[in-house]
């Protein structure tokens, strides 16, 4: 075996854009239709095996809700990579994702591996985000993007797994390993 990680992924966005679900989905457990908001912060584990090495996520996923801003600082210090999400159907949920994302950034580390989701894709006729938009802020960020859609599991796990493999990436060119 080539090696033993342990990496803290934040999972960020505002309010209601799926989060939750997405993690839930990538861990395997059960979709709910019932919204529970997030308090603070929930953390969830996943052992992963990525090209023979064996990786232990921390996947923190935070809240999306007005007055959580204060604990942020806390919550993304020492965080190794970034999901962040917006609704699809909601325009206002992409248009603070820049916010999110900088924000992560200022806490944890100028160079955070992340990863896009567009979610519930699965809600095609409601979408509102366009795709013109969509390409500017990963160009922008040269982050990759997946559209996800936590009820039906679409590109959930490549959306994960693609983050894992860059933090892995940026890991093994830090410390020089094969």
């Amino acid at each position: 075996m080539a090696g033993k990680f342990t990496f803290k992924i934040v999972i960020v966005g505002d309010a209601a854009v799926g989060k939750t679900s997405l993690v839930r989905g990538f861990i395997k457990e059960k979709f709910s239709t019932e919204y529970l908001p997030t308090l603070g912060v929930d953390i969830y584990y996943k052992q992963l095996n990525i090209n023979g090495r064996v990786v232990d996520l921390s996947i923190w996923d935070i809240a999306g809700q007005k007055g959580w801003e204060i604990m942020h600082k806390n919550y993304f210090k020492g965080s190794d990579g970034c999901i962040a999400v917006f609704d699809l159907t909601r325009i206002k949920t992409f248009e603070n994702l820049k916010a999110w994302i900088l924000r992560v950034k200022e806490y944890s580390k100028p160079d955070i591996p992340c990863t896009i989701l567009g979610n519930k894709k699965d809600l095609k006729i409601s979408i509102e985000v366009k795709p013109s938009s969509i390409e500017k802020i990963t160009k922008e960020t040269g982050y990759p993007y997946f559209e996800t859609s936590a009820k039906t599991g679409e590109n959930i796990e490549e959306a994960f797994t693609t983050l894992v493999k860059l933090i892995l990436s940026k890991h093994n060119s830090t410390h020089n390993l094969n």
